[in-house]
């Protein structure tokens, strides 16, 4: 909830206005932020859907890079799989924005 003072012009004095505000974000901006999240952080690392398939492959999780590429093209993965890939990567931390101010 955003507070502000706004004048009432007729009395010449402040009245208190809380004001709310709702931002609807698109299903698609959530895709493509997500996607552009997990890119980023693999670009940053150096990295190529091979070489992220083969470290899946240790930790048990069997995916091609064929499999990686649209998974993450389509912004569409679940939280699982998006936890392993930032673990295999070693993405420690990660900061989230807004989509609407990313």
């Amino acid at each position: 909830m955003q507070e502000f003072w706004l004048p009432y012009a007729a009395l010449s004095t402040e009245y208190r206005c809380s004001v709310q505000f709702i931002v609807v974000i698109h299903k698609n901006d959530w895709k493509d932020y997500a996607r552009g999240l997990i890119k980023s952080e693999i670009a940053r690392r150096n990295l190529n859907y091979i070489e992220i398939a083969d470290r899946l492959e240790k930790i048990g999780v069997h995916e091609t890079p064929q499999n990686l590429s649209n998974k993450i093209g389509r912004g569409t993965f679940g939280a699982i799989f998006m936890l392993q890939i930032l673990q295999v990567i070693g993405c420690d931390e990660l900061q989230i924005k807004s989509p609407i101010h990313a």
